[in-house]
């Protein structure tokens, strides 16, 4: 095993999805190579690999295929090549290289519709909410399939607002969510340096049409009714169907892991955790005999013990913060100290400190705390005081 690294360091990594164009024989090189060039979108652009993979891979089987490459090395002459990336591959028991490619998602869908699906026709794709893992493939589904994607107006709204912010303006908002959070300037460099979390892993926005609470589902001889919630997300669908005893929560209520409920990019002072809890006591009042299919781990009953249970643990997060902020004032980093006693990497450090400005918001909403600001290392940082 290679000496480890830490996700700072993969976080600089730019790997991106593209499609091979052309492919041929690099004929200068002393090991059977191949010239391949990859279409990465606009972004990036048109780029080309001189890549051993010889093996496997021909002009004839890897054109039109989707590689993955690293897109920010620095050029490399190769046998009279430029290769301007690396095309990303793992090597087999003998030896050969097998090219890391996304298409099994897509290989998996067209099985099924081709299979399982095919007489079972498909109406509408439902978007559930914004969130990357959520709507990633969307975009390709509903072109496979020829129908149309709904989500709600809120989702569609917050997808879109992320989807249309620059690597720039990205970089310049968390970076003002972290100086104001009172994060030490190297992780406010971090912000700065997470330039297209989003559009990294949502290549293209379907059009939605907007679904409704009002909205319900015919569909295996029953009805499914939509509910829209806000806490993990802007105006997430959940779909319960009342008659089979089952309900589809997304990632509301989660078996093992407590949902990341984090404060709103656009407006930390909204009160996400509060909106989240309400949801919560709501589903400590579910029958324990539903059967309940979350986004996330294993279908599980009794989601009102596990509703409770979350209730529990956002209330003693909340009464570590006000008893801290008792003691002292605090910010937005010293919350992420006092939830969860470390320090984090970009992309975690993404998450926590929306969950300590969430819990801070919502104690602050409910009176028990005041929010004000004090200059910290020159910066002008949002301060929450008993």
């Amino acid at each position: 095993m290679k000496e480890q690294i830490t996700y700072d360091i993969f976080d600089k990594i730019d790997i991106r999805v593209g499609t091979v164009i052309s492919v041929k024989k690099n004929e200068k090189a002393r090991k059977p190579s191949l010239v391949v060039v990859v279409d990465f979108g606009k972004e990036i652009g048109i780029k080309q690999s001189s890549a051993q993979i010889t093996h496997y891979y021909n002009e004839e089987n890897l054109k039109g295929k989707q590689v993955i490459g690293v897109c920010n090395f620095a050029e490399k002459n190769i046998a009279g090549v430029v290769s301007q990336v690396l095309i990303l591959g793992s090597i087999d028991k003998d030896g050969k290289v097998i090219l890391v490619h996304p298409s099994h998602t897509r290989d998996y869908w067209r099985a099924l519709l081709g299979g399982f699906l095919s007489q079972k026709p498909i109406d509408k794709i439902i978007i559930t909410h914004h969130h990357v893992d959520h709507i990633g493939f969307a975009s390709e589904l509903a072109q496979m399939t020829g129908v149309d994607c709904y989500t709600s107006a809120a989702e569609k709204e917050h997808g879109q607002f992320l989807f249309n912010l620059s690597a720039r303006d990205f970089s310049d908002l968390l970076a003002s969510h972290y100086t104001r959070y009172g994060l030490p300037e190297a992780e406010i460099v971090l912000g700065r340096n997470d330039s297209d979390r989003y559009r990294r892993f949502v290549p293209e926005l379907p059009d939605f049409k907007e679904f409704s609470e009002t909205n319900e589902i015919k569909g295996c001889n029953s009805q499914w009714q939509c509910r829209l919630d806000s806490g993990h997300s802007s105006g997430q669908i959940s779909l319960m169907n009342a008659a089979e005893s089952l309900f589809l929560p997304t990632d509301f209520l989660l078996p093992r892991i407590s949902p990341n409920i984090s404060a709103d990019m656009r407006n930390s002072d909204k009160d996400v955790l509060g909106d989240y809890l309400n949801y919560l006591k709501e589903m400590s009042n579910l029958s324990p005999a539903i059967k309940i299919y979350p986004g996330h781990d294993w279908p599980f009953k009794n989601g009102n013990d596990r509703a409770q249970a979350l209730i529990n643990h956002h209330n003693q997060r909340l009464e570590l913060l006000l008893s801290a902020a008792k003691l002292r004032p605090i910010s937005t980093s010293d919350g992420i100290d006092i939830l969860f006693n470390r320090r984090f990497e970009s992309h975690e450090l993404f998450f926590a400190s929306g969950e300590s400005r969430a819990h801070l918001t919502h104690l602050m909403h409910q009176g028990k705390l005041e929010k004000t600001t004090e200059i910290r290392n020159g910066y002008e940082v949002d301060i929450f005081i008993a």
